[in-house]
């Protein structure tokens, strides 16, 4: 398609290209569900930004976050399936899973990552070098690890409704989240908790 008129970011994911530049993918909420592919390079006058390219989203899928997977290929965070009810936020409450990792790659297309099921899935982050996939449930209050094949899945508890998901340079998962009774009480703070899976 053509480039965006507008951008309604949701989630965004920016990595290393081999030539000194950056890759940095959107989930775009404007006009339809799309990510959006631009290249970064910084000079002595700032950051550029050209758009190389967007993957249309299916109406089946409705992502949050997006991260790279190496290549031209991405995984996004699925939320939930139909639309926001009361039943909808029941399971949001009872941390019953509603979502789940997708990928997409010019081969494949779009394929469900097997055992990243969760309540909520918001932040997602890859690991090209392993082939893992990792997803932050907010309602289930867990990080989800799954190949990006589906294998191996593993879920560890952790003590916030994680958010948005950072790989560090060192292999670290780091994760921004909220506090409190999910979906009404997120306001509340703790102090940082590091987890290792």
């Amino acid at each position: 398609g053509p480039a965006p008129e507008k951008l309604r970011p949701r989630g965004f994911h920016v990595s290393d290209l081999s030539d000194g530049g950056f890759l940095l993918l959107v989930v775009n909420a404007a006009d339809g569900e799309r990510i959006e592919r631009y290249r970064v390079d910084v000079g002595e006058d700032g950051p550029t930004l050209t758009w190389q390219g967007c993957v249309a989203v299916p109406d089946t899928v409705f992502p949050n976050d997006v991260a790279s997977t190496g290549g031209d290929g991405f995984v996004v965070s699925h939320m939930f399936d139909g639309p926001r009810g009361i039943g909808l936020q029941a399971k949001f409450l009872l941390g019953i899973d509603t979502g789940y990792a997708v990928a997409w790659d010019p081969a494949r297309g779009w394929t469900k990552v097997e055992g990243t099921e969760a309540s909520f899935p918001n932040g997602v982050e890859a690991d090209p070098a392993t082939g893992r996939v990792f997803v932050g449930s907010t309602y289930g209050q867990t990080f989800v690890a799954a190949d990006v094949t589906g294998g191996r899945a593993k879920s560890v508890r952790i003590p916030v409704q994680s958010d948005n998901l950072t790989m560090a340079p060192d292999g670290r998962l780091l994760s921004v989240g909220h506090t409190g009774i999910p979906v009404v009480g997120t306001r509340g703070c703790q102090s940082l908790s590091l987890i290792h899976i």
